[in-house]
């Protein structure tokens, strides 16, 4: 062919040294001359191309487009690369499909005009460019994730926080509570403490004959106040490991014991602030305070056993004079008139 030698003359060794294909053909698409690279890329020996359709190099979706737009180009040929809009591929004989780039430059000899058509075997870059989109898509996954794991530990964080600042909040309200009721049974102890250590309350006991049990019977009273002590561990163990244990008999036992001995409020109160004075010394402030908080429970409850056992036995002497008087046959106003005259 004229082309082929008219090439080979001009051009030979640069056209066959490109790592590029190169692909020449007419203005009605027929190939004249094709390089060694684009064999290569193609897959196609240079028989099978030569005289051939440049849409053998095309896949078949794309063969309809390209002819119109290969017509539209020869009417206006300029230098351009081919494919701005799109990726392009050819179609290797084996039918898959590499993907170049294309670059037009055409050229025109005494009398006819060609184009040259310039493919770079974009296989690697593009499988360097999937590998880096994906790798880009696997850190992006990551970081989305990590993000997430970040934004829930950081809500975490934010509801453990404001838990935490409720709960301070709440522990506080009850600190202050808890005072306030604590101060209100130590001033009601004071107000005993006063009531049984007052000269009033100490003539009357003396006037009746009635001296406190620590005076008049100091074993026995030591003795109930050990049994004070134990019913206080007791409760101790009770609000630290969720016993269910009863206090209600020991304390009622220890009311009837007191109130056989004609104990008083004051001996109640002597009773209760030896106990808790031994309980307490050498103990950590948080168990005191514990001692301190059934203790005061304890010492109400104990006060009214107490009274409890001076009704029941006060309703039993008087039934017993009630039924002395009807077996004497004298009337209940009789009785009152003798005692008002």
């Amino acid at each position: 062919m004229v082309l082929h030698q008219w090439v080979l003359a001009e051009y030979q060794d640069v056209l066959l040294s490109l790592p590029d294909g190169a692909v020449i053909i007419d203005t009605v698409g027929v190939i004249a001359w094709v390089n060694p690279a684009t064999l290569f890329i193609s897959g196609y020996a240079d028989h099978e191309l030569l005289g051939e359709q440049v849409e053998k190099l095309i896949p078949e979706r794309f063969q309809l487009s390209h002819l119109a737009h290969r017509s539209a180009y020869n009417d206006h040929p300029w230098p351009r690369p081919m494919g701005m809009s799109g990726e392009l591929v050819v179609q290797h004989k084996q039918g898959y499909e590499v993907p170049v780039q294309i670059s037009l430059i055409p050229w025109q000899t005494q009398d006819r005009m060609f184009v040259t058509a310039f493919l770079r075997d974009m296989t690697a870059e593009k499988a360097l460019e999937t590998a880096v989109q994906q790798t880009n898509e696997h850190l992006e996954r990551e970081v989305k994730k990590r993000t997430a794991d970040l934004l829930e530990a950081n809500q975490k964080l934010r509801e453990e926080i404001l838990e935490k600042q409720r709960v301070e909040s709440e522990l506080r309200l009850l600190s202050t509570e808890l005072s306030r009721r604590q101060e209100l049974l130590m001033e009601e102890l004071r107000s005993l403490e006063t009531y049984s250590r007052s000269p009033a309350s100490k003539v009357t006991a003396r006037t009746y004959q009635l001296l406190p049990l620590d005076e008049s019977l100091p074993e026995t009273f030591r003795q109930l106040t050990m049994e004070y002590e134990s019913v206080l561990e007791m409760a101790l163990q009770i609000k630290t490991y969720k016993s269910d244990r009863s206090l209600s008999e020991k304390l009622r036992t220890l009311a009837e014991k007191l109130g056989s001995l004609n104990a008083g409020p004051q001996d109640v109160t002597h009773l209760h602030s030896l106990a808790l004075t031994q309980k307490v010394t050498g103990v950590p402030q948080s168990k005191a305070a514990v001692y301190f908080q059934e203790g005061r429970l304890l010492v109400l409850q104990l006060m009214g056993y107490l009274a409890a056992y001076y009704r029941s036995y006060s309703l039993d002497f008087l039934r017993k004079h009630a039924s002395a008087n009807i077996a004497a046959d004298v009337p209940w106003d009789t009785e009152d008139r003798d005692h008002g005259g």
